[in-house]
Formats: structure tokens, sequence, C-alpha cells
């Protein structure tokens, strides 16, 4: 049977944590706010880039060795993951490890980043598939660590020991709608950039084309790297602020009917009490 204090203790417990919920919405909005900021300038930059990088590949042809490239049936698949390093950010983490789980095959390899996904697969004895896992909240060097890793990625893949390559991150569409998403990094398709336009004129290369690829190449895989962690760090955020606003309206909205309650359960009381006092007056007449 509840009790006013037991009432009264549980409005307080759950202000407390209304309160922290609020703070964490307030950290996530600016946070938020901030990587919305970054992202704008970091997609900028890359669709410039693969527009250069469209252009060269027009130009020079299917012939080279990235491209359409036939591999062996059973040499893996390379996984490159990005999670959270936190929790409280809702499914963002899960949808993003079972899209994985359903497309991972048990020969395939795992690059991850953030701690959730490595404790998901760890959990489930896949330790040896994981070759390397990044915590990208303390890197302060992200986008030179992702050059290390693209050319890791371009050599392995040029000596046979990757079948294909991809990304799995998070697409932001909305601040509530993000999608997780794979994309494949490697084998590259010529058709992929031989149908789209480029604003970049044809253009006189030197030493040649080639070689100018060659050393695109690691830029180019680079960027499709950092633009789907920097994408999917602005939908861990979103999901951050919408999963705290959430909990601080849920929260709000559950100290309502604890104060209702109360109020009728002290009336009661109250009633009770008068009733108690009335009885007892009339007995001694």
């Amino acid at each position: 049977m509840q009790t006013l204090e037991g009432i009264k203790k549980r409005i307080q417990s759950i202000g407390v944590i209304k309160k922290m919920t609020h703070a964490m919405l307030l950290v996530a909005s600016v946070k938020f706010k901030k990587q919305t900021k970054l992202f704008k300038q970091i997609s900028d930059y890359c669709h410039d880039y693969y527009d250069i990088f469209n252009s060269l590949i027009k130009s020079y042809g299917r012939d080279y060795p990235i491209l359409d490239t036939q591999k062996q049936k059973d040499l893996p698949d390379l996984y490159i993951i990005v999670t959270s390093n936190l929790g409280l950010c809702g499914s963002y983490n899960g949808n993003i490890c079972k899209l994985v789980t359903q497309n991972l095959k048990s020969n395939d390899k795992m690059v991850i980043f953030g701690k959730k996904g490595f404790l998901f697969f760890k959990n489930r004895n896949m330790l040896e598939q994981i070759i390397e896992n990044f915590d990208y909240d303390k890197d302060q060097n992200l986008y030179f660590n992702l050059m290390a890793l693209a050319y890791f990625i371009n050599q392995k893949y040029l000596n046979y020991q990757f079948k294909k390559v991809y990304l799995v991150y998070t697409k932001f569409i909305s601040s509530i709608k993000f999608v997780p998403t794979i994309q494949q990094i490697l084998p590259i398709s010529y058709s992929q950039f031989a149908d789209k336009q480029t604003k970049t004129p044809p253009q006189i290369i030197e030493p040649n084309i080639k070689k100018v690829i060659e050393k695109t190449m690691i830029a180019y895989i680079t960027n499709l790297l950092y633009g789907g962690v920097s994408e999917s760090i602005l939908c861990q955020y979103a999901s951050q602020k919408n999963v705290m606003d959430g909990a601080s309206k849920n929260a709000s909205e559950l100290i309502d009917q604890l104060k209702l309650t109360f109020n009728r359960l002290r009336q009661e009381t109250i009633t009770q009490e008068i009733n108690e006092i009335i009885a007892g007056t009339n007995s001694n007449r």
C-alpha cells in the first residue's frame, strides 16, 4: 500500500533523475549544434574532393587496378564499423551492430570505432575477427589515423587480402531520423563515376594521371571514412538529445501523476481523520 512518505520520496528521487537527464540534454544539444556545423564543413569539403576524384577516374578509364577488380571468392570482406564510446543514445549502437551481424560472414574481419561496438562483438566471442579498435572520442588526430587506416586498407586490398571493404555508419536524415547504412569503399565501381556529372573541367595532369590517382586514392578513402565517422557522431549526439528529452518529459509526467496520487491520498487521510473526530464526538454525547 502506498504511503504519503513513500510517494514523497519517489517524487524527490525522480526529480533528481529529471535534473540529470535535463543536464545531459543540454550537453547533448550543445554537442549536436557544434557537430552539425563541423559536419557541414566536412561534407562540403568531401563533396568537392569527390568531384575532383570523379573527374580523374573518368579521364583515366577502366584500367586502374582498384576499379571493378575481380577477386577470388574465398577472400574475406572487411567491415569498418562506427559505434559510440558511451551509451544513453537509444538504439543507435544496437541498429548498427544488428546490421553488421546480418551481413558478416565467419571469415570476415572488422575495424571498430567506439567501445560499444567492441563490447558487443566481444560478448559474442568474435574477438578474432576484430583487427583494430579505435577510441575516437579521445583521439586528437582522427583524420591522420584515418589516413593511416586508408593506406592499410588500400595496400591489403591490392595485395588480395580482402575481397571487399565496407563502411558501416549511421546516415543523418534529420534530427529525429537516422539510418544505419553500409557503404562499399572498395572495389570502386567505374560506373559510379562515369554516370555522374562533374563541375571540374578536363585538366592537363602531370606527371601522368595514373600517378595522380595513386596519390589521391588514399585521400579519397580517408575522406570517405572521415565523412562517415563525422556523420555517425552527429547522429549519436542527435540520438542522445532525443533520448534525454524523452526521459525528461517522462520524468515530468511521472512526477505529475505521483503528485496527483499524493494529493488524493492526503485528502483521503484528512477526510478519514475528520470522520474519526466526528464519530468520536458523537459517541461522547
